[in-house]
């Protein structure tokens, strides 16, 4: 394609924020036809990277086509309708490229690849049935409301895909349009000549049907699925959120991490947020128990609970705490150095996809978020006792074990929690909670002065002498020359 050819972009004027001592370039790009690019200049990279985020996923399956979206992955990257030549022009990265791209664009669907794609997947499948994590995420997800996709089976197997290549073609058909599609590409070229590269291949992007998303309005916990209890047998973004992740996990006096660990009844505490749609998500409180610790499990969902309750009485006073979390992001950031190029293009790919201010696209989510005391109280007030699910893992935590989850055929109990169960979590708190500390050893002030140097020490020479004796003989006798040094480090 001749330049005269190609269409006219939008340039962004925003300047990224990226840490001291970074040298790259970070200037961002939208197509015509909406795609959207972060094009780095990197001048001393020896590795190009690139990376393509789409907003299609495996909720975006058909109820009897799970996993369409993960296989789907797998497939684009069987081959493409255009032919491409051997030769290489201009630029190796530029052919590389070129050919990654025609991927999403034009891709070949070929039916004995796509077999052999599902048995991949099949191996994938069964892999996961022996990993803990994947198994609490399952059975989370299977008892979860059955009419939205949140209970679909993440990824799929040979049972769910295999005879429904006509439906994975249809989802990429009408789910990978320009607007959902956020590129990331690293590379020591000059700027107009890599914008060139991204306009020339992804301009040809052609405008999706689209997906309905149907499900965005739909519960995925319905309120009847709440205030359960599951029992699993075991093989043998927001500033807010972040910030109270941090107290979670806190280990120092007074918290509840440290109070676990002092009865033995946990080795870890920690809590994240679990994203399931965009605006939707669960935050998980994970807590590791000691064989003595899970034959106290309700006390210690009473001490979670206790401790929520603590945080929300005390939300005023924890802004100090708060900024201390958004201070050390920032000297993590700015002194961080140079991201590496493969973490780079993945994370900010994917950051394009959250609407957030695109110049704050390398500091992620929660850097520089401020935290507002009115907030934290409202958000502390959702995580109530009307609004959870208790969930228990092990290898003998029930012997009333008589369900079976469908895929990953886990053994499990549900049960609603007793009343009795209720009240005792609501109980007045019996622990000692106090917050963390002041950490007076945050750096603030980064001002660099010059070390006086003190004199240098030269090393002396000691001479020193013994006596010995033979029969009625004696002698004194000089020792062979000893070095001693104080120090060596100013020399």
């Amino acid at each position: 394609m001749a330049m005269s050819d190609v269409p006219a972009v939008y340039i962004s004027e925003e300047v990224v924020d990226k840490p001291e001592g970074d040298k790259r370039d970070y200037p961002l790009m939208k197509l015509p036809n909406d795609v959207e690019a972060l094009v780095i200049h990197d001048p001393e990279t020896d590795i190009a990277r690139v990376a393509l985020d789409v907003d299609v996923g495996d909720m975006d399956s058909q109820p009897d086509v799970q996993g369409s979206a993960h296989a789907l992955e797998h497939i684009l990257f069987q081959g493409t309708q255009q032919p491409r030549s051997a030769e290489v022009v201009g630029s190796s990265f530029r052919s590389v490229f070129d050919r990654w791209a025609d991927r999403f664009i034009d891709p070949v669907f070929h039916e004995p690849d796509v077999a052999a794609e599902f048995k991949t997947i099949q191996s994938e499948f069964e892999s996961n049935i022996l990993r803990s994590n994947a198994r609490i995420n399952r059975l989370g997800q299977s008892t979860a409301n059955p009419d939205h996709p949140f209970s679909y089976l993440t990824g799929g197997n040979l049972e769910t895909l295999q005879g429904h290549h006509q439906e994975i073609f249809e989802l990429y058909r009408k789910g990978y349009a320009p607007h959902r599609m956020k590129l990331v590409v690293l590379a020591r070229e000059s700027l107009d000549e890599r914008q060139s590269w991204v306009v020339t291949v992804f301009h040809r992007v052609p405008n999706r049907i689209g997906i309905e998303r149907s499900w965005l309005q739909q519960p995925f916990l319905r309120p009847s699925q709440l205030c359960q209890q599951h029992f699993a047998l075991s093989p043998t973004g927001t500033h807010i959120v972040h910030v109270l992740s941090k107290l979670i996990g806190h280990e120092g006096k007074g918290g509840m991490r440290a109070l676990l660990r002092r009865k033995l009844w946990a080795t870890k505490a920690f809590a994240r947020e679990a994203v399931v749609i965009k605006g939707k998500a669960l935050f998980r409180i994970e807590v590791v128990l000691t064989s003595d610790g899970s034959n106290n499990y309700k006390e210690i969902v009473g001490m979670v609970f206790q401790y929520l309750a603590f945080l929300h009485k005390h939300s005023q006073p924890l802004t100090y705490f708060a900024e201390e979390v958004k201070e050390m992001n920032e000297v993590e950031f700015r002194f961080g150095g140079k991201i590496p190029s493969a973490k780079l293009a993945m994370d900010t790919s994917r950051n394009l996809q959250i609407p957030i201010p695109r110049k704050t696209l390398l500091r992620g989510l929660y850097q520089g978020a401020t935290f507002e005391p009115d907030d934290f109280r409202n958000a502390l007030a959702q995580l109530h006792l009307d609004n959870f699910r208790l969930m228990l893992s092990g290898p003998d935590v029930s012997s009333n074990c008589t369900l079976s989850e469908r895929w990953y055929q886990i053994e499990y109990q549900s049960s609603p929690i007793s009343p009795s169960n209720l009240k005792q979590f609501r109980g007045t708190s019996r622990h000692q909670f106090h917050l963390p500390l002041q950490n007076p050893y945050i750096p603030r002030s980064f001002v660099t002065h010059p070390r006086a140097q003190p004199p240098k020490v030269e090393p002396s020479l000691q001479w020193e002498q013994y006596t010995w004796s033979s029969g009625t003989h004696s002698s004194a006798q000089p020792l062979e020359p000893l070095w001693q040094v104080k120090s060596f480090a100013n020399w």
